[in-house]
């Protein structure tokens, strides 16, 4: 009767339980994936160097580890109090014999823990490779006319080829983790019954009862899926989500676009010019003015003045700087010596290669 009742109460709550963490867990998906697109959409074009494959990875990967987290988490809270009384009710009715099953299933959740914690490290390192590889198939998407002109379509088959090798052979290590993660979790139902009855019947001598037989093995069975499976699987997720959420968080700090603005910056001293350089210097991994930590030169000294209502049009060769000397123009490049003045009421710009986002 205690176990029927008990049965009866946790079933409803157990699934409006699971419904609320799933809720939550989707909701925090949403919004990282949101938070991402427009944390996309700040980056500067130069001077951060951030694939299209690891902008996807997080917003696929890393933010689903959330979601599936999010359910067996709070079992990090729920799961001690269960347990301390499902030993309470084991002990009343079937015995002390139960405490040596529990106290045997205590011992083996180190080796879970540890396997959970090794199959986080392999999920990390899945995850830099994964990156690797989606950025390297982009690429050869992206210069898809290029490869063909140059006859390279073997060389980039056998770079994807060995990415996806490498990674798979991760995700070898990792599935024999939880392999053995699983494994031992069907395996210590069986190994505690037998040794819990046989100390039972050593030490008391008497004969099993189908009564005591079968409440022990639900009890250890409840007992096994919370400290066998949900815990583990709590501390596995929770591992995971720390790696996604250092990754994340690493994205989120990259430097942004700062919108420039005519009345931000300082006016031109003629009233007819729109753009006025006075000795400006740039450089192409310079993530923010005023850091010196490149030698890569984009712009030298560069003085020049551009007035309203004419067409000027920038011609030089490859590697002159006139992508550079546009970024500059458009606020995309920070200037690290010199100025630009500056006397419009709104500025566009069209990118030089197209975009799908």
């Amino acid at each position: 009767g205690l176990l029927t009742g008990c049965g009866l109460i946790v079933f409803p709550s157990k699934q409006h339980c699971f419904l609320q963490t799933y809720r939550k867990g989707l909701q925090l998906k949403v919004g990282l994936i949101a938070a991402i697109y427009h944390k996309t959409l700040r980056l500067p074009s130069i001077g951060v160097d951030v694939s299209n494959g690891h902008v996807t990875n997080l917003a696929s990967n890393d933010v689903e580890r959330f979601q599936f987290t999010s359910v067996a988490a709070v079992f990090i809270f729920v799961g001690p109090i269960a347990s301390i009384l499902i030993l309470i009710v084991g002990i009343f009715v079937t015995g002390p014999a139960f405490a040596v099953g529990f106290s045997l299933m205590i011992l083996l959740m180190p080796i879970q823990i540890h396997v959970g914690r090794k199959f986080a490290q392999f999920r990390s390192r899945v995850a830099a490779l994964t990156d690797s590889r989606v950025s390297l198939v982009s690429q050869t998407v992206h210069g898809n006319r290029v490869m063909k002109f140059n006859g390279w379509e073997d060389s980039f088959r056998e770079k994807i080829a060995y990415q996806r090798e490498q990674e798979v052979k991760v995700l070898y290590k990792a599935s024999i983790y939880r392999a053995f993660n699983e494994a031992l979790f069907y395996f210590t139902s069986l190994l505690v019954s037998v040794i819990t009855f046989t100390i039972d019947v050593i030490a008391n001598g008497r004969v099993l009862s189908p009564k005591t037989v079968f409440t022990a093995i639900t009890l250890f069975n409840m007992l096994q899926n919370i400290l066998s499976k949900h815990l583990p699987s709590a501390v596995m997720g929770l591992s995971e989500c720390y790696i996604s959420c250092r990754r994340i968080q690493a994205f989120f700090k990259l430097p942004e676009h700062r919108d420039v603005n005519a009345s931000d910056s300082e006016q031109c001293s003629i009233a007819s010019e729109v753009f006025s350089l006075i000795h400006v210097s740039c450089y192409w991994d310079r993530a923010s003015a005023g850091k010196e930590t490149s030698s890569i030169v984009a712009l030298s000294d560069i003085s020049l003045s551009l007035e309203a209502g004419k067409l000027y049009c920038l011609i030089g060769v490859v590697g002159s700087g006139k992508s550079a000397l546009l970024a500059a123009l458009a606020g995309e490049m920070p200037v690290s010596e010199g100025k630009i003045e500056r006397n419009y009421a709104s500025l566009s710009y069209a990118v030089q290669d197209s975009w799908i986002m």
